[in-house]
Order: structure tokens, then C-alpha cells, then sequence
């Protein structure tokens, strides 16, 4: 099997453990295994500032893809056997993909 088969399959494995989660953060919830304690006053503001901040993470992901993904990409496709491109896209490819997780499990809680 080849570097670039190789990262493929490793990456492929990522996203569905990724997927996963996010299926069992579902289930979770739909089942009531967490129940919150108390109901807890919320600012009005708060609905607000979240969509802000969830706007400026989709940004920055975006901007950081089109930085440092899409060139190891397109360096990938010429030369299928590039190590260090291969290894720098799988590295900013699984910190997206935590850093995603993260952010739905953040918001969950």
C-alpha cells in the first residue's frame, strides 16, 4: 500500500470516528442519560454572541483551509508520493476534525 493510500485510509478512519460522536452526542441527548439539574436564566444577549462566535470559527476554518490545506492538496495530486505534504495535510486535516468535534461537543454542554 502507498503513503498516499495509506493517509486516505487514515484519514477516511478519522472522519468516521468524527461521525460517530457526533451520532453519539445524539443519542445522548434523545435518550435524556444527561438531564440538567436546574434551568438556569440566560442572557438574551447570549444567542447573539454564540452565532458571532460560531461565524468568526467557521471563518477562521475556512481561512486556515484555504492557507495550509489546499496547497499540500494540490501538491498531493502532482506528486502522490510527497511524505511531507501528505503529513502536514493529514496533520491540519485531523486538527480541523478535532477541532469541529470539540466545538459540537462544546456547544452541547
Amino acid at each position: 500500500m502507498t503513503t498516499a493510500e495509506t493517509t486516505l485510509r487514515r484519514a477516511r478512519l478519522l472522519h468516521l470516528v468524527f461521525l460517530a460522536t457526533v451520532c453519539l452526542y445524539i443519542f445522548i441527548l434523545a435518550g435524556g442519560i444527561f438531564k440538567p439539574v436546574a434551568a438556569v436564566a440566560i442572557s438574551p444577549l447570549a444567542p447573539a454572541v454564540l452565532a458571532f462566535a460560531a461565524v468568526t470559527d467557521i471563518a477562521i476554518a475556512v481561512g486556515f483551509r484555504k492557507r495550509l490545506i489546499d496547497p499540500n492538496l494540490e501538491r498531493i495530486r502532482q506528486n502522490p508520493e510527497d511524505t511531507t505534504s501528505l503529513n502536514r495535510w493529514r496533520g491540519i486535516h485531523s486538527f480541523h476534525g478535532v477541532r469541529g468535534n470539540d466545538r459540537s461537543f462544546w456547544l452541547r454542554a
